[in-house]
């Protein structure tokens, strides 16, 4: 753990961060993540907590997924937010600068806010137990309790969209 000689930051292992890059690569499920982000305002690393933890057998309730948001929710707000912020405004306007340096920085920042989600799976991940033997009931019933905490109430797409997630991450 810690910096590589290249400048790269090295993070530890963990099943629910290995959990999600899995998941994270399957066709579609990246844009059905950002989707509910951008709609809803949905924290993608806690929407894959709350697949990871139903996958994983546990069943939580609103004061669980409360709690889990909650103990993230400052470095959510203060780090990955601003960090995915200034990457995607950089990407809309280089402001003057040469477009090779704007990219290369944009690459950096990306680098950074994966780094700082990592950070916040570990963070997640600390709070989950559960024997490993979930259903998709378990990881839908999850979802739906974060979306009713953020005032969300799903769509078709928006079902389309969690289906393909809790789908992916029974087939994690």
């Amino acid at each position: 753990m810690g910096l590589t000689r290249e400048g790269k930051i090295e993070l530890p292992s963990d099943p629910f961060w290995d959990f999600s890059v899995a998941i994270y690569d399957r066709p579609g499920v990246a844009a059905a993540c950002l989707r509910l982000q951008d709609r809803h305002g949905a924290d993608v690393n806690l929407l894959l907590f709350t697949v990871f933890a139903g996958c994983r057998g546990m069943v939580l309730d609103s004061a669980s997924v409360r709690s889990a948001r909650d103990a993230v929710g400052r470095w959510q707000a203060e780090v990955v937010v601003p960090l995915r912020a200034l990457r995607r405004s950089l990407k809309r306007d280089h402001r003057g600068a040469p477009s090779a340096h704007v990219n290369l920085l944009r690459q950096q920042l990306a680098a950074s806010e994966l780094a700082a989600e990592h950070v916040e799976q570990l963070m997640l991940s600390a709070l989950l137990e559960g024997d490993g033997s979930g259903a998709s009931e378990h990881a839908t019933q999850n979802v739906e309790i974060y979306l009713d905490l953020l005032g969300v109430r799903p769509d078709a797409a928006d079902r389309e969209a969690l289906a393909l997630i809790v789908e992916a991450g029974l087939g994690a």
